[in-house]
């Protein structure tokens, strides 16, 4: 593939990744005891926002092809993906000792931050009846780590066909630990997303150019129709971080087919030129968008003063895309200060 379709093909995966964050901040501002509009909305987004990150991850990450080049690869996405897992923790955890320090129970208080670090789960774990907090949006980074690691490793040890039973028995397996025991690091989340790297793999190898208007248009109608299904037979859509895995194997399509629906998409609003600039911008930087966004409730008082949800996402969009924008050019600023130090 040449030079220049290389460079659109970035565009259209940073593109669909500027949408899909700003539908994630959306998505997390909508309540999900809401209105009947309300919770479609948020069941439509939660229904393929994380599965499209899954998946976009894979198809700009080389597979290794050596041990070597394995580990070089799995000590850099721990320096960027776990260590980011942490200081956001560390951010959370102290900005939580500053609002309490004086009603906390240090003994009891660290006993569970450790144990919450141990599960690193989006939601709460419940071992042997006792409640552990949610480590919050960071398992992201924690799921992306795990599972892109063993999916890396799987494709180096494996032929096609083993390789393709390793990952659906990884899912299955994933899927019925999280109906009855979770485990630490949120291990069994990454076991349930190695679908979702396998088709981001197979997409790297595809022409999304060819019959992109009928492509566009026919995983549109699959996510509708599947998530339509979903949401109405088991009033549910796949929520990855609280194990929710409606109608398995309808919500893997739901998930893919609304992925594909936003790289097809993505390609058209290319087409408007400057339009899409702001959200490819956005999808170049949604790393840190995440980020902004997982601290965001320091400044809720800003986003959440209306008694609309939807307006209020609005709002929380603004705001964080705002504060990514100053945080981007900060850490642009800081290689250059240290140049002039020298």
């Amino acid at each position: 593939m040449s030079s220049t379709n290389n460079d659109k093909r970035i565009d259209w995966i940073d593109c669909s990744k500027g949408i899909t964050i700003l539908l994630v901040i959306f998505g997390h501002t909508i309540s999900s005891g809401g209105s009947q509009l309300e919770q479609v909305l948020r069941g439509g987004i939660f229904s393929f926002h994380m599965p499209l990150f899954f998946i976009l991850s894979c198809i700009t990450f080389k597979l290794s092809t050596e041990g070597s080049q394995f580990v070089k690869k799995t000590e850099k996405a721990c320096r960027h993906l776990v260590f980011t897992a942490l200081i956001l923790y560390g951010l959370r955890t102290l900005v939580n000792i500053v609002n309490n320090f004086h009603t906390i129970e240090w003994k009891g208080y660290i006993a569970e931050k450790i144990n919450v670090l141990v599960y690193g789960s989006g939601s709460n774990v419940i071992v042997s009846g006792t409640v552990i907090p949610a480590f919050g949006m960071m398992w992201f980074f924690v799921v992306l780590f795990w599972g892109r690691t063993l999916f890396d490793y799987l494709h180096l040890k494996l032929k096609k066909i083993k390789f393709i039973v390793a990952i659906l028995m990884s899912t299955m397996i994933g899927i019925v630990l999280g109906c009855v025991q979770w485990l630490p690091l949120s291990f069994d989340v990454a076991l349930v997303v190695m679908p979702f790297f396998w088709f981001g793999d197979y997409l790297k190898h595809a022409n999304l150019n060819r019959k992109r208007a009928a492509g566009c248009i026919v995983s549109l109608l699959i996510w509708g129709i599947t998530f339509a299904m979903s949401y109405f037979i088991k009033n549910d859509y796949m929520e990855l971080a609280g194990r929710r895995y409606p109608l398995f194997p309808l919500c893997y399509i739901t998930a893919m087919a609304g992925t594909m629906f936003i790289c097809y998409f993505s390609q058209y609003m290319l087409m408007l030129g400057g339009l899409a600039k702001p959200l490819v911008y956005i999808g170049r930087n949604s790393i840190y968008l995440y980020c902004v966004h997982a601290m965001d409730y320091v400044y809720g008082f800003i986003w959440s003063r209306t008694n609309s949800n939807i307006v209020n996402g609005m709002i929380r969009i603004v705001a964080d895309v705002f504060m990514c924008v100053i945080l981007v050019r900060v850490i642009k600023l800081i290689p250059l200060l240290r140049m002039r130090n020298k």
